[in-house]
């Protein structure tokens, strides 16, 4: 399956469905913070998938056309976006599940992954830490949490351009809702996980094209 050529497809999908703002934001998150491929590798190729505060669903569709056999949950707060997904979806066929986060409920030890991709650093450490939990009550036993986070730096410049990203995003465009910005350092990163219980079975540096860096976790319970 070549990742790059499957974006490409779905991203022409999206074309038909969403304003010219809407389209750069999604194609620049993908270009440059380019983890897809990094990302297929470590979740199941098959199974019940969440894709928790998925966005516009992209990287949902992408992860269902690399491997057909995965059941693709969208969790989504933004109804802008859910339509957008339905939208997509009534477009491509590729059926995936879509829920307004306050609709969301899942049978308990149903969920063979779950997805936090540049989610964490939205929520309060108290928010993250009682999100952590709950899905520790989703999770089957042969299950991981895929986590990928923006890393405080200790160069203050580094931390005003995530500041500042993140102001336009969130505040001018309205691209995100977010309840607060905190943005971790790895250390307070593995705090949390070890207040909620979780081994980390995997953590990496991810390269991109921006100037700060983003960690890849894989958690077990």
């Amino acid at each position: 399956m070549q990742i790059k050529k499957v974006a490409t497809n779905i991203f022409s999908q999206y074309r038909k469905v969403l304003t010219a703002r809407d389209r750069f934001y999604i194609k620049a998150r993908y270009k440059l913070c380019p983890y897809c491929e990094l990302l297929d590798s470590y979740i199941p190729t098959k199974g019940r998938i969440i894709d928790w505060g998925c966005g516009f669903g992209f990287f949902s569709f992408l992860l269902k056309y690399s491997q057909p056999e995965r059941e693709m949950f969208c969790i989504e707060i933004d109804t802008r976006k859910i339509k957008a997904i339905h939208d997509v979806q009534n477009i491509i066929q590729k059926r995936i599940n879509i829920n307004h986060l306050n609709n969301a409920y899942f049978e308990p030890h149903s969920i063979n992954s779950i997805l936090l991709l540049e989610v964490s650093y939205y929520l309060s450490d108290e928010t993250f830490v009682e999100l952590l939990q709950y899905f520790k009550d989703l999770l089957n036993d042969n299950s991981n949490i895929v986590i990928i986070s923006i890393i405080k730096d200790k160069l203050i410049w580094k931390n005003i351009a995530i500041y500042m990203q993140e102001f336009i995003s969130v505040k001018i465009l309205k691209q995100t809702k977010a309840e607060t910005l905190k943005i971790r350092t790895n250390e307070e990163n593995v705090n949390i996980f070890n207040i909620t219980d979780y081994h980390i079975s995997y953590s990496k540096k991810i390269n991109s094209f921006l100037p700060y860096t983003h960690m890849l976790y894989i958690l077990k319970r």
